[in-house]
């Protein structure tokens, strides 16, 4: 296994949403090592925030950049500044993502839009502007954010987990074509860990933790206090040093993976029953 510091002596790494949460503690993780850290965010004042964390935590160069992974343009104008002031890319986290719960019928189309709008296509477009450079530079690596519920999707959170499905599919083929230009790539599938996820899910739609029973029971591993951001940021960047297609940072994700490839048919009427029969996560 060879360090991301040997591999990457440039040291450089652009992570979106590096403003709270996951991007925050994975920046701060490249910053410990020197690395020049481009970090980006929505809005211009917590950027700044959490650059100046990222400086003060060891950076040798920092980029301040205002990134909405909704519009192309955003990355566009990213991808010149990157190039034009360290002229590449090694490491690209697309990291940016919401999340929604609610069940099937209570989804307004508004809402399918919206999850898919920026946890996949927010992905599409950082690969879209990005690729093209480390294909040319011929090296580079690729972290896409994903979730467990891409992995085994539960009931109330269709388009969460659709969207966040379609992001693994995505880096599954993004490892086997970008392998010739020396392009790694690894999925990060987390349960839940503590970042402010639900609270900006909250913010969008008040009530939406009181709808959604599949929610309350995040809350309660939230509480919990098992995972954290910096626990899971630094889970995920063992695994892409080590070349691993999937981050899985909860140990019971993989039981739950295994279970699901060997008995599909069972996993899903068992849980279709336990559902309907309030057992397990789904207890009002």
């Amino acid at each position: 296994m060879m360090s991301f510091d040997r591999r990457f002596p440039e040291r450089r790494v652009l992570i979106t949403g590096a403003n709270s949460g996951f991007g925050e503690a994975m920046a701060m993780l490249f910053a410990r090592r020197g690395w020049r850290v481009a970090v980006t965010g929505r809005r211009p004042d917590a950027v700044h925030a959490a650059a100046q964390k990222v400086r003060q935590a060891g950076a040798k160069e920092v980029l301040e950049l205002t990134i909405d992974v909704a519009v192309p343009e955003h990355f566009a104008a990213a991808a010149a500044a990157v190039e034009a002031s360290w002229g590449g890319l090694d490491v690209l986290v697309n990291n940016a993502g919401i999340l929604d719960s609610g069940a099937l019928r209570d989804l307004t189309l508004e809402r399918w839009h919206r999850a898919i709008e920026i946890n996949l296509f927010g992905v599409i477009h950082g690969c879209n502007a990005f690729l093209p450079m480390m294909m040319r530079q011929k090296s580079g690596y690729v972290c896409n954010m994903a979730s467990s519920a891409g992995l085994f999707a539960l009931p109330e959170m269709a388009n969460y987990s659709v969207s966040k499905a379609a992001v693994i599919a995505l880096s599954e083929t993004m490892r086997a074509e970008l392998a010739p230009y020396h392009i790694g790539v690894t999925v990060a599938c987390p349960a839940a860990f503590t970042s402010a996820l639900i609270d900006n899910a909250r913010a969008v739609d008040s009530h939406i933790s009181d709808a959604s029973v599949t929610l309350r029971s995040l809350e309660k591993d939230l509480q919990a206090g098992r995972h954290t951001s910096e626990s899971v940021a630094a889970h995920c960047l063992r695994a892409m040093e080590k070349g691993r297609l999937y981050a899985i940072a909860h140990p019971e994700m993989h039981a739950l993976r295994l279970f699901k490839r060997m008995f599909p048919e069972w996993s899903y009427a068992l849980t279709g029953w336990m559902y309907a029969n309030k057992k397990w996560r789904f207890k009002h």
